[in-house]
């Protein structure tokens, strides 16, 4: 993000309410992000930082933390030195645990929230209870595990394991989230993970309805997937996530950004899904069976307009 996409996005301050960075562009001033962190505090918004800590100093993460910056998520892909270079080589793991026991360190006393993100796969499972312990150890408040099921980039097509049906394999991984589920809570952290099995919902994680995404370019998007879009796998087969972009900054304003015909129709499409759904539960008997039940809130998602394209093959719309 450059200064003048952050005075495009200051202009409609305090009407922002969260604002995430994500640092890892070699565009983003991230030497000015402090200011921006605080300025954005100071106009009532809850700000937060997503990164991977590779190359961040000690300064830097001080100058962040003093800014006032709520929540920090760390993006973590293994638990130790041989598993991370297998995920992701060229990355210093030792260097990365480094940064987060420095950046522990120096919110101490302070209201910033500190989570680690694990980016399961089939490959990683096993690490479950591992990473539990390393993210206590390394005094995170929170440890949460995402799911590698829109895959792109450098993850291979198996490395997604979201089912639609009861498997062996299932049960293996509600059993490792099990384990560590009751670890964290030995260790006194927090735990969650998204859901392994597809389950429709009527508005997405990532809600359009009152939120956007800003790329370090200027580029306002849905959601961080269709910001990218491209070949992807989703639950194990080969489909095209189309790029959808409102408009770019500071060429045009935000304001303008959320009242354009794009920006309009995402936001309407989940607010009519939401509302078809709800009417349906609204006039359902829950005094019933329990394929009584199930009937009911297949009718439930039935009566809800489509997905808009995209949506419809992204993990964030399914749970998981």
């Amino acid at each position: 993000m450059s200064i003048e996409i952050w005075e495009a996005v200051r202009s409609s301050l305090p009407e922002i309410q969260t604002i995430d960075f994500i640092i890892g562009d070699e565009i983003f001033d991230r030497y000015k992000l402090a200011d921006w962190i605080n300025e954005a505090k100071s106009a009532g918004c809850r700000t937060g930082v997503q990164a991977d800590l590779v190359n961040l100093t000690k300064q830097f993460c001080q100058q962040i933390i003093e800014a006032g910056i709520d929540r920090i998520t760390i993006s973590m892909l293994g638990t130790t030195i041989d598993s991370y270079a297998a995920a992701a080589k060229g990355v210093d793991f030792e260097k990365i645990c480094a940064n987060i026991m420095v950046m522990n360190s120096l919110r101490a006393g302070l209201a910033t929230t500190m989570i680690v993100d694990f980016l399961l796969s089939l490959t990683n499972i096993f690490q479950i209870e591992d990473m539990v312990v390393l993210a206590a150890r390394l005094g995170a408040d929170k440890v949460h595990f995402s799911q590698c099921d829109v895959i792109q980039g450098v993850f291979k097509k198996a490395s997604g394991f979201s089912h639609s049906k009861e498997s062996a394999g299932k049960r293996r991984i509600n059993k490792a989230l099990t384990s560590g589920r009751w670890l964290a809570k030995k260790m006194n952290i927090d735990f969650t993970s998204f859901s392994h099995t597809p389950e429709e919902q009527p508005v997405c994680d990532q809600d359009p309805r009152n939120s956007l995404l800003i790329r370090h370019d200027g580029t306002v998007a849905p959601c961080i997937n269709l910001a990218v879009g491209g070949a992807v796998f989703f639950l194990g087969r080969k489909v095209d996530l189309p790029a959808v972009h409102y408009g770019r900054l500071p060429a045009q304003t935000l304001v303008e950004l959320w009242e354009n015909k794009v920006c309009r129709f995402y936001r309407k499409r989940f607010h009519d899904r939401l509302r078809a759904h709800d009417a349906t539960l609204g006039i359902s008997s829950f005094e019933a069976s329990w394929p009584k039940l199930q009937e009911i809130l297949q009718t439930a998602k039935d009566a809800m307009p489509p997905p808009p394209k995209g949506c419809d093959v992204c993990a964030y719309l399914y749970d998981i």
